[in-house]
């Protein structure tokens, strides 16, 4: 399913919350030390950090919050 055909089913937020802007990721790729899926970064552009029914979450390297922060978690 693209972000496209997700976008379809689940409304994604009007302001998403800590999405970082698109030329913020080649930096996020470089302090990762590595390339991160097109389809990852279109997700969290769209819909930024949040849960899906309360639920389903997805690491996001823009957040605050180091138990959902890609960075972080990749570290430990």
């Amino acid at each position: 399913m693209s972000v496209i055909d997700l976008a379809k089913l689940i409304s994604p937020p009007s302001s998403p919350n800590e999405a970082p802007q698109q030329n913020e990721w080649p930096q996020i790729e470089t302090q990762l030390g590595t390339s991160l899926p097109a389809d990852y970064k279109d997700l969290i552009s769209l819909y930024g950090t949040g849960k899906i029914d309360n639920f389903f979450g997805i690491f996001n390297p823009s957040s605050q919050n180091e138990n959902i922060n890609l960075a972080t978690q990749l570290r430990v």
